[in-house]
């Protein structure tokens, strides 16, 4: 859907003057940037879909989970000590919103704990525990079938800047091959840094004015904005599309 809406918009000549994606939407981002065609994308986000899903036999046996908590990066990070090899920071979506991924278990047993301190949790309706230790199983399967296909194209030169929401800086197009993308599925997401360089480039100058969010759902509608509270440049003017509308 992401690249459908991405090259409509190419036919109606508008084209993003930066982008970056959160997790798997790294794949499209990549596509709007011109690093990988239609083919590859295509390619790389089926085989993701493909080796993460529940019913293949490496899968945990573990049932795992996501939870969304209203904590910064070093608050999540001091709690999750006390859940080492069960949790793990997932994802960093703004300054005060982070994800946390593992066991399910132990997923309801830290939002119990922010519960009872009335800090923010809300369960993600996904069905793995992405980023956490869960994908370790995956990584090997899912980058040997990229370097496989024979439709999967090199990378290419960007055609507008990205931003890794793998390590928060831009995107070395060279490095976007298969092992890039088993990091994106393994790997904490940097989104709040990836949206910074995306809107303030790298050397702090506002480069958009407005954001645009492709997906199904306004799924970052929440932490994009809370990213730019206090810059100088104030937050970019937002839209996303809605399902139905």
């Amino acid at each position: 859907m992401q690249l459908a809406l991405i090259a409509t918009l190419r036919s109606w000549g508008i084209h993003p003057s930066a982008s970056c994606g959160h997790s798997s939407g790294e794949i499209p981002a990549a596509y709007a940037s011109g690093i990988l065609s239609f083919e590859t994308a295509i390619i790389f986000a089926y085989y993701r879909g493909l080796h993460t899903s529940t019913n293949r036999p490496e899968a945990s046996p573990t049932p795992g989970a996501m939870l969304a908590v209203g904590m910064s990066e070093s608050e999540a990070s001091k709690v999750l000590q006390d859940f080492k090899g069960y949790l793990t920071l997932a994802a960093v979506n703004s300054p005060m919103s982070c994800t946390i991924s593992g066991d399910l278990l132990h997923i309801d047993q830290f939002e119990a704990m922010l519960d009872n301190n009335d800090i923010f949790t809300l369960c993600l309706d996904v069905s793995q525990a992405y980023h956490s230790h869960h994908m370790l199983r995956f990584e090997t399967t899912y980058e040997t079938m990229m370097k496989q296909c024979a439709l999967a194209d090199s990378p290419r030169p960007p055609t507008s800047p990205m931003f890794s929401s793998v390590t928060g800086r831009p995107v070395n197009w060279r490095e976007m091959g298969p092992s890039y993308w088993t990091r994106n599925l393994v790997s904490p997401v940097r989104y709040n840094e990836a949206l910074m360089g995306t809107v303030l480039g790298q050397f702090d100058e506002q480069q958009v004015d407005i954001l645009l969010e492709i997906g199904p759902d306004p799924a970052l509608k929440g932490p994009s904005p809370s990213d730019f509270d206090g810059q100088q440049n104030g937050n970019p003017p937002s839209s996303h599309f809605d399902q139905g509308k």
